[in-house]
């Protein structure tokens, strides 16, 4: 399959402009809207995408060719010369619910969802014959029971923006705005140009960051069209919520304008947004807090996958769920670790709780990264004057705790990274010794474990003690800026999966043989050393995100490296947590590893690119590093 083809504008708009469903629109429109679509070449049985695949956020037109619906064996429909591909889940904003084949080599236009949805906007005669194909086409796939209706994310924005808006015209002052904004206590004003129409939007927050430090006095009284925010977000009324978001996020903006036909009807800002998409997760909390045994926290702990694919369909980003799912988990963590404080008062007649000390948490779990699986990486950090009588406490309850840990669900962690270690429960000064001592004497074992440890946040107890090291961390970083130098080269001598000619490599033998481990493949290298870019630049982030964004915004990574770098970091995700959703719904114990020769050619070709941008992303990190040491 070929994207990416050199498209002839005109030739295009003469062929659509003869199809049944935009002969209604004219041709300006049908410009506007082939800026954003692109061609794609399929041969003869490629598949296009397959049964239980990420919707791909839009349809396909057929320009020549035929594609065959198929599920299982049987054929379900051929689609021809006109037809649109896709509908359905265009619709229900779910997986694909059949298999979608080229019968004979195809051509193909890729419209994305907000293409469509603005054409909706425009034509009431193309809304019309668009939703009538939908139509017979859920009558045609009417026995696939895996058909579901929008959840309410997918909703049109306009049923929960903001309106009417409050506006004023471009003649009016900055002063003006600023003051009808003070009193409506809103923080953004619609501006409003002849008959009305949308001119422009104005945030307190640009005001602040962009237009009063440069502002004269005299300037105040200036028509605020001269103020205006650059390109400000506009959507058609009928766009889906989570789109918004996604634009939103995006295009680092907090406000999206939802106009018809040039006016504005409504606004919508990204918390808002949130606060719609995440408002039930406060019941899944809930649900954790009231469980009293480990054979509840157990259930929920199992019906984790379910929520994880509820979120995923209130989402356009997958990688945006990991840091909900992760709180979800070190909530049934948390309410382990009480009901193991309990059963030890019962046990031994001591509250551990009264000992000072501080649980951390690392790896995964402190950056919110956590997939459907994670096992335990945990360590005590004890006070200098502790008792030995408190530390074996402590000592004897962390077992209790990786044990009601695992029998929830939370595997042991295979290299030992947890409570019931000496080496990683140690007291305060101990702590510092041995992580000054790996930048000293960094050896394989040092570079292995400060790529768990270096990741750290307080799961309970004391905070002090977790940000002593911390901090201690930071200022061996900028001693010892060679250790980095070192951690990038371990990194370079790791193999990503992908031959120079383009093929996957995956394990020949053994339990996983035709798969290799996605996460030690792909997801390990963009960890590391987006961590190495933040720890050098004396940055607290944890969430690998919140980083790339946060080096972005410190000008440290180039808008065009992060935008490539979240690009691949979310096409790793989304085939990960798709694949674990998966297996667990057919009973299997979710893990790493896929079969890339199973994924559609689209997500194939995507982990390609993401294969080589994270190796570009390696060298660009060695590059900066050995020329700035």
């Amino acid at each position: 399959m070929k994207s990416n083809i050199t498209i002839n504008v005109s030739k295009l708009i003469n062929i659509l402009s003869e199809n049944f469903l935009f002969e209604s629109v004219d041709n300006s429109m049908l410009e506007e809207a082939l800026r954003s679509i692109s061609l794609v070449d399929i041969e003869k049985d490629e598949i296009l995408f397959k049964k239980g695949e990420t919707y791909h956020k839009g349809v396909y037109f057929i320009l020549t060719g035929e594609i065959d619906y198929i599920t299982g064996r049987d054929k379900l429909a051929t689609l021809r010369e006109g037809d649109i591909v896709g509908l359905t889940t265009f619709l229900g904003k779910s997986t694909y619910i059949v298999t979608s084949t080229a019968g004979e080599d195809a051509e193909l236009i890729y419209f994305p969802e907000i293409t469509i949805y603005n054409l909706l906007s425009y034509s009431a005669e193309f809304r019309k014959k668009f939703y009538r194909m939908v139509s017979g086409r859920l009558q045609l796939l009417q026995g696939e029971s895996s058909f579901s209706t929008p959840s309410f994310s997918y909703k049109p924005v306009a049923n929960y923006m903001t309106s009417p808006v409050i506006s004023i015209s471009t003649e009016k002052t900055l002063l003006d705005a600023s003051r009808i904004m003070s009193e409506n206590r809103i923080g953004s004003i619609i501006v409003t140009g002849e008959n009305d129409k949308f001119a422009g939007l104005i945030t307190s927050k640009h005001i602040v960051h962009e237009i009063l430090p440069r502002l004269e006095e005299t300037s105040l009284k200036l028509p605020v069209e001269n103020f205006l925010e650059n390109s400000p977000i506009k959507v058609p009324k009928e766009y889906p919520l989570v789109e918004v978001l996604a634009e939103l996020q995006a295009k680092n903006k907090d406000y999206a304008v939802i106009t018809d036909n040039g006016k504005a009807k409504g606004i919508i800002s990204n918390k808002d947004i949130l606060k719609i998409l995440y408002r039930n997760i406060h019941i899944y909390n809930l649900h954790i807090e009231q469980a009293s045994t480990k054979e509840e926290l157990k259930t929920i702990f199992r019906e984790l996958a379910g929520v994880a694919a509820h979120l995923l369909e209130n989402t356009r980003q997958s990688s945006e769920i990991l840091p909900v799912l992760s709180n979800l988990h070190l909530s049934i963590q948390n309410k382990i670790y009480k009901i193991t404080v309990e059963e030890y008062r019962n046990l031994a007649g001591k509250d551990v709780t009264e000992i000072t000390h501080s649980v951390i948490i690392m790896g995964s779990g402190a950056r919110k990264e956590m997939f459907l699986d994670p096992d335990q990486d945990n360590g005590f950090i004890f006070e200098d004057n502790i008792t030995e009588e408190d530390k074996a406490a402590l000592m004897e309850f962390g077992e209790h705790f990786v044990n009601n840990l695992a029998y929830v669900g939370y595997k042991k962690c295979p290299g030992n990274i947890m409570v019931t270690n000496p080496d990683m429960s140690k007291t305060l000064s101990e702590w510092k010794n041995s992580i000054t001592d790996i930048f000293n004497n960094p050896g394989k074992t040092g570079f292995l474990t400060s790529s768990i440890i270096f990741d750290m946040d307080c799961f309970c107890g004391s905070e002090q003690m977790v940000w002593e090291l911390k901090n201690l961390i930071l200022k061996l970083i900028a001693e010892k800026p060679i250790f980095l130098i070192q951690l990038l080269e371990k990194d370079s001598n790791q193999k990503i999966p992908l031959s120079i000619f383009g093929k996957f490599q995956v394990e020949k033998e053994g339990e996983h043989a035709d798969q290799f481990n996605l996460k030690m493949s792909a997801l390990t290298f963009i960890v590391d050393v987006t961590r190495i870019f933040a720890l050098s630049k004396q940055l607290n982030d944890l969430n690998t995100v919140e980083r790339l964004k946060h080096l972005r915004r410190k000008n440290i990574l180039s808008e065009e490296t992060v935008q490539n770098v979240l690009s691949a970091y979310e096409t790793v995700v989304d085939i990960l947590i798709n694949e674990q959703i998966n297996k667990s719904k057919r009973n299997y114990s979710p893990d790493k590893y896929i079969d890339p020769y199973k994924l559609s050619l689209l997500n194939q070709n995507k982990l390609k690119e993401a294969f080589n941008t994270i190796s570009k992303y390696l060298s660009t990190g060695i590059k900066y590093y050995k020329g700035h040491p």
